[in-house]
């Protein structure tokens, strides 16, 4: 792939991600029968919404009718709709409607729209047909707007607390579950794109391989047989090792008092695998490496094989991440611009196909890790209210707790992004 087109394909990849997190949300809900009313993609003004869906709502001489011009609903219209359950049926009825047009409500109805507003569930769609007493609305909307940065889908909740098929009514492990999908599905996606990094041949992955260059006489690599030319394609779990990840395995076995556990082909392609127990004193091997770019990868498919991947690929991504992680908040993480999509393609480009599904990986845990935050309104906070909810019979967490939770998570965002602004800012004045 090409620079422009790795740059491309991240933010496209964010938008991918973003959307198969509100669907696992919406999947979910319609498995457990609540009513799904919308679901959007993107911020700003709107560029098109499509209704879908077929639901009658029930018409009767009580229905308030809230339009300014008091005239009945028409097909084509967009409108929503305060429903109710009739007495002793299943379904929806109207206990009131208005146009969905932007025209305020008139004064002597306004007082009426608030109190249902207060007490019922709200459908809202495009009408598909009228009859004598009821209508049927298309009430599912997808909506797309101008900006495709965040996505969203909409479930309808009951203010009074008694329709089925509302968000609130629903028991809180099911509400759990829900709001959990979301970041439920973008972990499987991460873990879905590591194992396919682990286990598959990656098209322009240039990582270099480590080539012994000279073994040292009497050292423990001539007693076992490693011969100049080898090229060490394992070191325990991680197969194509940096010198990095090799020091590791070799320091963690002598540590350990055990073999190091190396994976090695000969020049003429022959696989063999050695255990090696390092020197006692300086806890080498006694060879010296070069770099080489291979001409392909090997990668053996039999079982033992392929897990020894997936748990080598798992374990240098736990690493490098940690490091990442913690070297950013001690200030030790090395310096450069600030990157936006460009630039990371940039750096992507430099590890292949394989460099851009581990990117896109992270994308996915990012916004799993951020969604499961407790902070108002995200799924971490809905969870927590279930359970609040269930062990105070009923009762959610009340507005004063919501907004100091809010003030909270505010204030330690804005800690941290100073913190990260400080370092940078004191590495480049120690740097200049």
């Amino acid at each position: 792939m090409t620079l422009p087109a790795y740059a491309l394909a991240l933010p496209l990849a964010l938008a991918l991600t973003v959307i198969l997190h509100e669907l696992a949300h919406l999947v979910v809900a319609r498995r457990y029968g609540m009513k799904v009313t919308g679901f959007q993609f993107g911020l700003g003004p709107r560029i098109f919404t499509r209704y879908t869906g077929s639901t009658r709502v029930f018409l009767n001489p009580g229905t308030e009718n809230l339009r300014p011009d008091r005239e009945g609903p028409r097909p084509g219209e967009e409108i929503a709709v305060y429903v109710e359950r009739p007495p002793g049926g299943t379904g929806y009825a109207a206990a009131a409607m208005f146009p969905i047009d932007g025209r305020p409500f008139p004064p002597e109805t306004l007082e009426s729209a608030q109190r249902h507003a207060g007490e019922r569930m709200q459908l809202r769609g495009r009408v598909r047909s009228v009859e004598k007493d009821e209508v049927v609305l298309a009430d599912t909307a997808w909506t797309l707007k101008l900006f495709p940065l965040m996505a969203g889908v909409v479930i309808a909740e009951d203010p009074g607390g008694r329709m089925s098929g509302a968000y609130n009514t629903a028991s809180w492990k099911r509400q759990a579950t829900v709001a959990l999908s979301g970041p439920l599905a973008n972990v499987l996606i991460w873990l879905a794109l590591l194992v396919a990094v682990a286990v598959f041949p990656m098209p322009g992955d240039p990582t270099p391989e480590l080539t012994v260059r000279s073994v040292k006489p009497g050292s423990p690599a001539e007693a076992a047989g490693i011969r100049p030319g080898d090229r060490i394609l394992r070191a325990g779990r991680f197969f194509h090792p940096t010198v990095e990840e090799l020091r590791h395995h070799i320091d963690r076995a002598r540590q350990d008092g055990r073999e190091a556990d190396l994976g090695l082909a000969s020049p003429d392609g022959a696989w063999r695998d050695h255990r090696i127990r390092p020197d006692g004193d300086t806890g080498m091997i006694g060879v010296s490496l070069n770099y080489t770019l291979p001409p392909e990868r090997e990668y053996p498919m039999d079982p033992a094989s392929v897990a020894g991947r997936i748990g080598g690929t798992m374990e240098r991504y736990a690493r490098s991440m940690t490091a990442a992680v913690t070297d950013t908040f001690r200030g030790a993480a090395p310096p450069g611009p600030v990157t936006g999509p460009y630039q990371v393609a940039e750096s992507v480009d430099h590890v292949g196909l394989g460099g851009l599904l581990v990117a896109i990986a992270t994308l996915n845990l990012m916004v799993a890790l951020a969604n499961l935050l407790p902070i108002p309104r995200q799924d971490g906070y809905l969870i927590l209210n279930g359970a609040v909810k269930s062990l105070r019979g009923g009762r959610e967490i009340g507005p004063r707790a919501e907004r100091a939770m809010l003030v909270g998570w505010i204030s330690l965002i804005v800690f941290a992004l100073t913190y990260l602004a400080a370092n940078d800012l004191a590495r480049l004045l120690i740097l200049g």
